[in-house]
């Protein structure tokens, strides 16, 4: 994971020359109601169903639905700064209840916002939502590195039927879940909320939904928050590739930092140590895997497992936790739920949008060589 960085922008100086000249269409109307998130509807948030076009050069044929919420600014209104979109990343990521960020910010500054929290087309609550294959995600996969021929016959067979599978569940919004297509659908909730210029917060990929917005829509953009930007130049190829360096980078200081509590993890007094045992681990798992409540976890479940070790300094207890229960207690239970809680087992829709974004996004290499 790249370290955070914080970017505020106003106007993109260059942006004015590529804004999308598209035909006018419509404002859509946006009808409050109830939430049925509890989460949501605690903080007194409003959510909506937006209808925007499947394919905006069409923008009177197809129509999909958005859901959105809304968390309103609490500010007089003379001090009250606009709508302030949110988007996790991904992309695939689900921000319907993102709203809730507002209230999370420093010294009360939130407040002067509408916070938007909205799940991108195909994800989510937003209709029709992207599935493939719920399970593909499943238990007892072949190696992730495709050391022989077999195994990579073996990942050719399952992407195959995964592609299939979304082809004939899904039909045409696969040709239209790109990036520019999200920040046409956020630019028609700015005109339905009858607002000039919105406001952004996104992280992750979400960043790169933000540059695009901006590149598309300048003089609709107020400010904009970006956090652990996405460089443009290497979408999604190169971009991919190049996240594998500070996921390494995370997971060995991770790593350093089980060790440094060894007296209680008891996983090993060095990061080497550590390091050691936890690809011993995968190894051995990939040799003979064990039984899990829902089917058998291999060496490709173990490194599921720990994903979000190289995402989040506040998950690496609970991973820490894991790993000395399944090494020192032979707790099968712990690793299966945090393989189950990374993988999205169960539920494919994000990973199904994640791939439909970046394959349409931009070309692909053909070949390896």
């Amino acid at each position: 994971m790249t370290s955070l960085v914080a970017l505020m922008l106003s106007q993109p100086a260059s942006a004015t020359t590529v804004a999308e000249k598209a035909a006018p269409v419509a404002a859509p109307k946006i009808t409050w109601k109830a939430c049925a998130s509890a989460g949501l509807a605690s903080r007194g948030a409003q959510c909506a169903d937006v209808a925007v076009p499947l394919d905006h050069s069409k923008p009177r044929g197809k129509k999909i639905t958005i859901a959105i919420s809304r968390i309103k600014h609490t500010v007089p209104d003379s001090q009250y700064q606009g709508p302030m979109f949110v988007n996790p990343g991904g992309p695939g990521g689900s921000g319907l209840t993102l709203s809730v960020l507002g209230g999370y910010v420093p010294k009360n500054a939130g407040a002067a916002y509408d916070w938007i929290g909205f799940d991108p087309r195909g994800v989510g609550s937003s209709k029709p939502a992207v599935s493939c294959q719920p399970n593909f995600a499943g238990y007892n996969r072949p190696k992730y590195v495709p050391t022989s021929a077999k195994i990579e016959k073996a990942w050719f067979a399952r992407n195959n039927s995964y592609t299939k599978a979304c082809d004939a569940k899904n039909g045409a919004i696969l040709d239209h879940l790109t990036t520019k297509d999200v920040a046409k659908d956020i630019d028609l909730i700015r005109a339905g909320l009858g607002e000039k210029k919105i406001n952004y917060y996104g992280f992750s990929y979400g960043t790169y939904l933000g540059q695009v917005y901006s590149t598309l829509f300048p003089s609709h953009v107020r400010r904009m928050v970006f956090d652990g930007t996405v460089d443009p130049r290497g979408v999604w190829y190169e971009g991919n590739l190049g996240q594998d360096k500070p996921f390494d980078r995370n997971i060995n200081i991770w790593f350093d930092w089980v060790a440094r509590h060894n007296s209680t993890y008891h996983l090993g007094s060095t990061k080497t140590a550590v390091k050691k045992l936890w690809y011993a681990t995968q190894k051995r798992l990939y040799g003979t895997p064990v039984q899990g409540e829902g089917g058998k976890l291999g060496g490709s479940e173990w490194t599921d497992a720990f994903l979000y070790a190289g995402y989040y300094q506040s998950t690496w207890t609970d991973l820490a936790d894991t790993f000395s229960a399944f090494i020192n207690d032979d707790d099968v239970a712990a690793l299966e739920a945090s393989y189950l809680d990374a993988s999205g087992y169960g539920d494919d829709s994000g990973y199904a949008v994640y791939l439909g974004v970046q394959c349409t996004d931009v070309k692909w290499p053909t070949s390896w060589k």
